[in-house]
């Protein structure tokens, strides 16, 4: 699945205003552990400062792209302090 998904994730990797990084489920598992990954493929959105907008599993560039436009929203709206 994952490398039927490999033009999905060039075609993200392509834009500018994003910074991508991959990480093999096998070769970065106590990367994907420490995260708690439930599986493969897997897109987690981030902030400047680290902090998770979006995330989720993905089967389609859709998909993906829902993730970001979800990570986009939510880096726009005001923080909100309890």
């Amino acid at each position: 699945m994952c490398r039927q998904l490999a033009p999905a994730v060039d075609y993200v990797a392509a834009d500018p205003l994003i910074a991508l990084r991959v990480f093999d489920e096998v070769a970065d598992a106590p990367t994907w552990a420490a995260a708690d990954v439930p599986g493969s493929p897997y897109a987690v959105a981030l902030d400047s400062a680290g902090v998770t907008l979006a995330k989720g599993t993905f089967n389609s560039l859709v998909q993906l792209e829902g993730i970001i436009a979800t990570a986009r929203g939510r880096e726009s709206e005001p923080a909100v302090a309890f």
